[in-house]
């Protein structure tokens, strides 16, 4: 059985934890340890870990892009894959090199939730649209920046970006010329090490693999009751239909 490594505290944050397998059995192994939904660390909390000094370490993250044809690149924080079975699911798809796919509403929905975000700061946002399509370089400034590093956003860069840029690896169209109409793509952000060019990357298919993901126990949570099968046994078979 897989186990999650307590590998240090960070103050303000809690205490991390750090899995080397498939999406869902990193799951069960944040579970286990008391972790709540999402399980997987959100971006700006990779950055507060490497600026503690704790870890540099590439991780999944929590982060869903969510991706139809011809239209551009959604990232959502409140991801369906962060549910053990969905998770499954989605293993099963990438193990066949193909995407997880839902039916277009899906896209349509998150993209609503955008729009409404828009009257917020980008830190606080729950769905957010890239400001551009294809892979590009990350500035402070950006929302695209503030939205996933949020308050950790000017001190990530002044001390990991100051010669290195960040780069954003999207979908691109070759990626999603078999894409149908009326179908969306959900994945997850991968989180690259600091200083090597290229930080962010939506579109790996490797859940069913075992690559590293952190997970952080909040003092608030140590001995709380927690709900992680958060979709319907409905939800679940939809979700299946669109493989």
């Amino acid at each position: 059985m897989v186990k999650a490594e307590q590998i240090g505290k960070v103050d303000g944050l809690g205490t991390i934890y750090e899995v080397s397998a498939s999406l869902s059995k990193q799951i069960t192994a944040f579970e286990e340890v008391g972790i709540k939904p999402p399980f997987l660390v959100t971006p700006e909390e990779v950055c507060m870990i490497r600026l503690a000094g704790l870890m540099n370490g590439t991780t999944r993250t929590c982060v869903a892009p969510v991706v139809v044809r011809d239209e551009g690149v959604i990232l959502y924080k409140d991801s369906p894959l962060m549910n053990r079975a969905i998770a499954m699911v989605v293993e099963v798809a990438h193990a066949k090199n193909e995407y997880f796919t839902l039916d277009r509403e899906f896209y349509e929905a998150v993209k609503d939730i955008a729009k409404k975000d828009l009257s917020l700061q980008p830190e606080d946002r729950v769905a957010h649209i890239l400001e551009k399509n294809g892979d590009y370089i990350l500035t402070s400034e950006m929302d695209d920046a503030r939205f996933l590093l949020g308050k950790q956003t000017e001190a990530y860069f002044d001390r990991f970006v100051k010669s290195d840029s960040i780069k954003i690896y999207n979908f691109d169209d070759l990626r999603l010329i078999n894409l149908p109409k009326d179908k969306c793509i959900i994945n997850y952000l991968w989180f690259g090490w600091p200083g090597f060019g290229f930080n962010l990357i939506c579109w790996y298919k490797d859940l069913y693999l075992s690559h590293r993901a952190f997970g952080v126990l909040k003092e608030s949570a140590k001995g709380a009751s927690q709900n992680p099968e958060a979709y319907t046994s409905a939800q679940i078979a939809e979700a299946i239909k669109g493989l």
